[in-house]
C-alpha cells in the first residue's frame, strides 16, 4: 500500500472559529485582535466570518455546511457518496457476493463518471479507479479490509427471497398494466461454431477412424436471446472471442442478429449495452410504452450504464433470486405454484400443480 507522509498541520478547529466569530460579530472586537487572542490567522477568520454572514443573509444559521480545517481537494467522492459506496459493499459482502479490488475500482469509476465528478484522467484508460484511490479508500475505512473469502453454501434460494421476487413482479404488473407481449426474459448460453464430426468412409477392418477437427473446435461463442410471455423472440446477440468485431462474423446468422467481441467471448458490460440497444430496437420500448425484462444478476447486467440506459428507454429490470437458475426444477415448481390450491395469495409459492393446470396470465391495460 502506498503511503504519503503529511508535511503540514494546517487547519483550525470549527469550535475555535465559532468562538472567534462570536467575539467579532456580537461583541464588536476587531478581526485582527480576536485572531491574535486565539492565535489563528486573521485571513482565515475573516473568510469564515464572510461565509457566516452570507448564510445569515440567506436566512439560515446552520454553519455545518462551511468547510473548515485541512482537507484534501483532490478527493473524488464527497463523504456522503463514499459512505453510500461503503454501505453497498458491506451489503453485497453480507450476501456472500463481495467485490474484488478490481470490481470496486470499476464501480468507483462508473459512479464518478455517471455523477460527472472530477477524477484523474488516467481512470479513463483502464476504465477503473487507480490503485492510489483504492489504497486511500482502505485507509479511510480500516474496518472493511480485504480478506480471502471461504467457500460457503449459497442461501439465496429460499421461500422468503422467492416470495419477494413474486411480490415485486406483481407490483410491476399492476403498476404498469403490462401485457404478455411486454414481459421478456433474457439469458445467455455458449454455442460452438463447429458441430460434431460427421461419419466418413473408412477401410473395412480398421480398428478406429480418425479425423482432424477444425482449429475452432472447443471455442465457445456467447449467445444472448430474449423471449416474451407470448412465445415471440428477437434475433440473437452473439459475443465472439475476438479483439474486434466484423460484420461477416454474423453473415449466416438469423436475420436481424447483432454481434460484438471481446477477449474472453463472454458477456461483459459493453456487450450487454449493445444487447440492450438491440432489445429496445426490436421491442420498441419507450418511456410511454414500457416493457419488463427478467434476467439474472450477473455483474454485466447491473452496471451503471445499463441501468441508466434502461431507465431512459422504458425498460424495467427485475432480477431472479441468486441461486434460482441453479435450482431450475425447484424454480419451475415455484413459478407453477402461482396457481396451486395451497397458495394463499396470487404471489405465494404453493405446491406443484398437476399437468392439466397452467399458471394464469391475464393482465390487460384497463
Amino acid at each position: 500500500m502506498r503511503r504519503r507522509a503529511r508535511t503540514t498541520n494546517r487547519g483550525v478547529p470549527r469550535e475555535v472559529l465559532e468562538m472567534a466569530t462570536v467575539e467579532v460579530l456580537d461583541k464588536g472586537y476587531s478581526v485582527r485582535a480576536v485572531a491574535r487572542t486565539f492565535q489563528i490567522c486573521h485571513v482565515t477568520l475573516q473568510r469564515y466570518i464572510k461565509k457566516v454572514m452570507e448564510l445569515k443573509a440567506a436566512g439560515t444559521t446552520d454553519t455545518s455546511s462551511i468547510q473548515v480545517g485541512y482537507r484534501s481537494h483532490k478527493q473524488v467522492f464527497q463523504p456522503m457518496q463514499e459512505a453510500a459506496l461503503l454501505a453497498y459493499l458491506k451489503e453485497v459482502s453480507g450476501m456472500h457476493y463481495g467485490l474484488s479490488s478490481k470490481e470496486v475500482r470499476k464501480l468507483a469509476f462508473q459512479l464518478a463518471k455517471q455523477n460527472q465528478l472530477k477524477y484523474p484522467e488516467a481512470w479513463n484508460v483502464k476504465e477503473m479507479a487507480g490503485k492510489d484511490w483504492f489504497s486511500s479508500f482502505l485507509k479511510r475505512n480500516p474496518l472493511f479490509p480485504i480478506r480471502r473469502p471461504q467457500p460457503t453454501r449459497a442461501m439465496g434460494f429460499n421461500r422468503e427471497n422467492v416470495s419477494n421476487f413474486f411480490q415485486n413482479l406483481g407490483t410491476v404488473l399492476e403498476r404498469e398494466c403490462l401485457e404478455a407481449k411486454d414481459i421478456w426474459n433474457v439469458d445467455e448460453t455458449g454455442v460452438t461454431p463447429v458441430q460434431a464430426l460427421e461419419e466418413t468412409m473408412a477401410t473395412e477392418g480398421s480398428e478406429k477412424t480418425e479425423a482432424i477437427p477444425p482449429g475452432e473446435r472447443g471455442t465457445l461463442v456467447t449467445m444472448a436471446v430474449a423471449i416474451n410471455a407470448q412465445g415471440n423472440s428477437i434475433p440473437p446477440h452473439l459475443v465472439f472471442p475476438r479483439k474486434r468485431f466484423y460484420r461477416h462474423y454474423i453473415r449466416d446468422a438469423p436475420t436481424g442478429s447483432v454481434g460484438s467481441a471481446n477477449g474472453s467471448g463472454r458477456m461483459q458490460e459493453a456487450d450487454f449495452l449493445v444487447f440492450l440497444q438491440h432489445f429496445v430496437k426490436h421491442t420498441r420500448a419507450s418511456v410511454n410504452f414500457k416493457v419488463l425484462l427478467l434476467l439474472d444478476n450477473h455483474p454485466s447486467h447491473v452496471s451503471a450504464s445499463a441501468i441508466d440506459y434502461c431507465d431512459a428507454n422504458g425498460v424495467i429490470l427485475l432480477t431472479f433470486p441468486r441461486t434460482a437458475l441453479r435450482n431450475s426444477s425447484h424454480w419451475s415448481r415455484a413459478c407453477s405454484g402461482l396457481s396451486g390450491e395451497t397458495s394463499t395469495s396470487p404471489w405465494t409459492v404453493g405446491r406443484r400443480p398437476t399437468r392439466e393446470r397452467r399458471p394464469p396470465f391475464t393482465t390487460s391495460r384497463d
